[in-house]
């Protein structure tokens, strides 16, 4: 049996124009002053953040994405994105069955979808009580949305301290070690900071 609500997949279609942490922001973390390092040492911020984006669906910096899933949710339900917090959703789109193939079909805002914000969150629905019908296809239903923080000053600090966590770690461990008590007090500490940014279910 089908679930009610899709789930849908994404990739980013911009990359970000600033990251949490600053190379310099890392280095004070990491007790570096000189500048031998700073190209190791601002490649591993920028694996951190997007390694904490991708556990928790929680994006960090802002920048826009694409996202699909094979159909609308049923009985006219909202649609669920895994990635937050949402700026603003930039075009819903989606493949009708016609004679000769799946065409797409841009969605007009207001019109064939609204898009609307209660309590702190941002709502994609129906018009009416039913989504329209889609073509069997895995990209059925598409949308665009701008996703993450505005500026590094937003990004809540817990995501900010895990992201130190891991480049400290990895800047004194180059290779892959043992899982020992070390690697596991920074695994644990980081996922229990992670924690709170998990996207559980995103209604929109």
């Amino acid at each position: 049996m089908a679930e009610a609500r899709p789930r849908f997949r994404w990739g980013q279609l911009t990359a970000p124009s600033f990251e949490p942490l600053t190379t310099a922001e890392l280095k004070a973390h990491l007790r570096v002053d000189i500048g031998d390092e700073d190209t190791l040492i601002a490649a591993l911020g920028v694996a951190a953040r997007d390694l904490c984006e991708r556990q928790t669906g929680h994006i960090l910096c802002s920048r826009s994405f694409y996202l699909e899933a094979e159909r609308f949710p049923e009985y006219g339900g909202d649609i669920v994105l895994p990635l937050a917090p949402i700026a603003s959703v930039t075009q819903v789109s989606w493949r009708t069955a016609q004679s000769g193939g799946a065409t797409l079909q841009v969605g007009v805002a207001n019109t064939d979808y609204r898009v609307t914000a209660a309590l702190g969150r941002i709502r994609v629905i129906p018009p009416a009580a039913t989504w329209p019908s889609t073509a069997l296809v895995a990209d059925a239903v598409q949308v665009t949305a701008t996703i993450g923080y505005a500026t590094a000053g937003a990004v809540p600090e817990v995501g900010k301290h895990a992201i130190r966590l891991l480049v400290g770690h990895w800047f004194e461990n180059r290779e892959a070690v043992v899982n020992g008590t070390i690697s596991t007090d920074v695994k644990m500490t980081v996922d229990a900071l992670l924690s709170p940014l998990k996207v559980r279910e995103m209604l929109l």
